[in-house]
This record gives structure tokens, C-alpha cells and sequence, in this order.
């Protein structure tokens, strides 16, 4: 349980209302919600039991629908964190940036 504490705490920040792109706003998220289990694009804090989101976008099947989709569902051990269309999109957007890093 004290695992799964930064996760909710992260989930009822809110997205900062400065960032006005989607890339800004998905990096955003990406900093509060993702980086808590993944290592992600400047932050290493994430586990080495999962893999990195690089790795997660640069898989050859993923598309942007199936980023989509794979963030609107719950998913094996990835907490179900309600995001909104919106964030969805935005992290879609922030994630399909970072192909082929």
C-alpha cells in the first residue's frame, strides 16, 4: 500500500493550467503520473521493472490509436489512473514525441 501512496497522491495533482501545448501539458503529466513506476525522458526515478516509455512507443505495433486505447483501459498491473480525454491526448502527443530517443 505505502508503494501505490505517490501514485494517488500524484493523480489528484492537477495539470498546471500554464502549460498551453499538448507536448507541455503530456510532459507534464508524464512528470506527475508516469514517472512514479517508468523511467521516462529525463527522469530516472521510475523502476527498472518496467519498461521504459521509450521502449513502450518505439515497440513497432504501437500507433497513436493504440497509445490511446492503451491508456483508456485498464491494463495488467498499470493502475487505472481516470485520465480525461484530454490528458489523453496530451499524453499521447508528449509519448509519440519520444520515438526513436
Amino acid at each position: 500500500m505505502k508503494a501505490l501512496l505517490p501514485l494517488i497522491a500524484a493523480m489528484t495533482v492537477a495539470a498546471p493550467t500554464h502549460a498551453a501545448d499538448p507536448l507541455s501539458r503530456g510532459q507534464s503529466l508524464t512528470e506527475q503520473i508516469c514517472v512514479t513506476c517508468h523511467i521516462t525522458q529525463g527522469a530516472r526515478s521510475g523502476s527498472d521493472m518496467v519498461a521504459p516509455l521509450t521502449e513502450i512507443v518505439n515497440e513497432r505495433r504501437k500507433s497513436a490509436a493504440s497509445l490511446r486505447a492503451f491508456l483508456t483501459a485498464p491494463h495488467g498491473a498499470m493502475p487505472d489512473v481516470h485520465l480525461t480525454r484530454r490528458q489523453v491526448d496530451d499524453l499521447v502527443v508528449y509519448l509519440e514525441s519520444l520515438r526513436n530517443l
